[in-house]
């Protein structure tokens, strides 16, 4: 199965940190326009399958506070300070597979 699209990434040392609360790293996304409509669907139909399926992630307000709130992980993967977030496509239909 094909992803739904593909988005290359780095992680790169922040060396204009001009605050404490500067990060220490910064992480550049690069997406083609055709890619970065790709993402902006697969980001949609996420949200739509995690409504429908009730799923919920973690939102963090402090080191052991937190609440549910609706929402879905997306995972990328991460060779070095090299990377790729390339999920497969959100199944929209309701059909079965058979």
């Amino acid at each position: 199965m094909d992803n739904a699209f593909t988005a290359r990434f780095r992680i790169i040392e922040n060396r204009n940190r001009d605050k404490e609360t500067s990060p220490d790293r910064k992480l550049p996304i690069d997406f083609t326009v055709d890619h970065a409509r790709k993402a902006a669907q697969y980001l949609l139909d996420a949200a739509k399958q995690a409504e429908a399926d009730g799923t919920t992630i973690r939102v963090y307000k402090g080191k052991d506070q937190y609440e549910e709130k609706p929402g879905f992980t997306s995972w990328a993967s991460l060779w070095g300070d090299n990377g790729s977030w390339s999920p497969l496509p959100i199944n929209t239909s309701n059909d079965m597979p058979f």
